[in-house]
């Protein structure tokens, strides 16, 4: 599942730094848990064709 980041924050699984306003690929449970928590929103995939 795609996300895009609204709030910058450090993984605890992978250790990586997620810039705001980016876009990454998470398992769809990994996705739904930053959601949850308000780090991220869920994007569309027809959206990211278009601007890329």
């Amino acid at each position: 599942m795609r996300i895009k980041v609204v709030t910058k924050f450090n993984d605890r699984i992978t250790g990586e730094r997620m810039e705001s306003g980016k876009c990454y690929e998470y398992s769809d449970t990994r996705a739904k848990e930053l959601i949850k928590t308000g780090y991220a929103t869920a994007v569309s995939t027809k959206n990211e064709e278009k601007k890329g």
